[in-house]
C-alpha cells in the first residue's frame, strides 16, 4: 500500500499541482480568522484545495485506465481502496497542519490574526467536512468509476461546504461546542465514517468489472 500511497504524491507533483498547497498556505497568511462558518474561513479553502488534488488523481486514473493498470499487478483492490483513503487523510492532515502550524509560528512574532491560531469548534467543522465528503463520495466513485460522478462531486463538495457552514454558526452560538471534548468527539464519529465508508468501497471495487 505504501507505494500506492507514493504514486499518488508522485502524480500530483509532476502535475505540479502541489503548487496549489503553496497557494493555501498564502491564503491562510492573510486570513483574518472572522469566522467559524467553513465559507467564511480558511477552512473551506482546506476541503476545496483537497478536492481538487483528489479529483486529479480520480481523472488521471479515469484518462489513462489506471484501474486496469493497477489490476494487472500483483496489488489487492483493497489496498488499491485502502491507499486512497490515506491519501485523502494525509493530504487533508498534511495542509491543516501545515497551515495553522505555520500560523502559529506567526502569532509568536505577532502577527495580529493569528490569534487563537484554530477554535475547538473550527477543527470540529474541518474533521466532519472532510468524513461527511469523502465518506459519501470515494464508496461512489470505487462503485461507478469518475466519469459518472463528476457533477455530483462538485454538488456534494457545495452541500457539504453549506452545511458545515450552518455548523460553524450553531456551534460558535452554543457554549458546549467550544469546549476540547468537541473535536475529539468529531475525530470518532469521523472516524467510524471513514470506516465505515471504507468498507462499502472495498466491497465495491472488488465487486467492479474492468
Amino acid at each position: 500500500m505504501r507505494n500506492l500511497i507514493m504514486k499518488d504524491f508522485a502524480l500530483l507533483r509532476s502535475g505540479r499541482l502541489l503548487w496549489m498547497g503553496l497557494i493555501y498556505t498564502i491564503f491562510i497568511l492573510v486570513d483574518r480568522g472572522e469566522s467559524d462558518g467553513i465559507f467564511g474561513s480558511s477552512t473551506f479553502f482546506l476541503v476545496f484545495v483537497t478536492y481538487i488534488f483528489v479529483n486529479y488523481l480520480n481523472s488521471y486514473d479515469y484518462m489513462y485506465h489506471g484501474d486496469q493498470f493497477l489490476n494487472a499487478f500483483p496489488v489487492s483492490r483493497r489496498e488499491v481502496v485502502e491507499s486512497r483513503y490515506a491519501s485523502v487523510l494525509l493530504l487533508s492532515g498534511g495542509f491543516f497542519c501545515l497551515a495553522y502550524g505555520l500560523r502559529a509560528v506567526l502569532w509568536t512574532f505577532g502577527y495580529p490574526y493569528a490569534n487563537g491560531i484554530v477554535s475547538f469548534p473550527q477543527l470540529t467543522i474541518v474533521i466532519l467536512a472532510v468524513a461527511l465528503y469523502y465518506g459519501f463520495l470515494l464508496p461512489l466513485y470505487f462503485k461507478f468509476g469518475y466519469e459518472r460522478l463528476r457533477w455530483l462531486n462538485f454538488i456534494a463538495l457545495i452541500t457539504v461546504s453549506i452545511v458545515s457552514s450552518v455548523m460553524g454558526v450553531l456551534m460558535m452560538s452554543v457554549p458546549v461546542f467550544r469546549s476540547w471534548w468537541m473535536p475529539l468527539t468529531s475525530a470518532g464519529v469521523g472516524a467510524l465514517i471513514i470506516f465505515i465508508s471504507m468498507r462499502a468501497s472495498i466491497k465495491n471495487y472488488k465487486s467492479r468489472d474492468f
